[in-house]
């Protein structure tokens, strides 16, 4: 299966792009994908415990059997809390 990979915040700078294509045999989980990845792209294994995945815009375990994806979104933790109004 081709898939695009999209890749936010801290990971974008690991890998130096925003989206990279990869073809892959099928089923595969996002954290899997990730691996394969980061074997290209060594600068992101170290954020691979951390990641949060999306598949088509809705957000999935990393343990997650795919078999039809068009795009994994790998996100990076998000820091911070929530603002207090007034």
């Amino acid at each position: 299966m081709k898939i695009r990979i999209l890749l936010y915040a801290s990971l974008r700078d690991a890998v130096g792009a925003r989206e990279v294509e990869m073809e892959l045999p099928g089923p595969l989980t996002p954290l899997q994908i990730a691996e394969r990845l980061a074997s290209q792209y060594p600068r992101l294994a170290p954020h691979l415990k951390s990641l949060s995945f999306a598949v088509d815009g809705e957000f999935v375990p990393a343990q997650a059997a795919l078999t039809q994806v068009k795009e994994l979104a790998l996100l990076p933790p998000v820091s911070g809390g929530l603002g207090r109004a007034g």
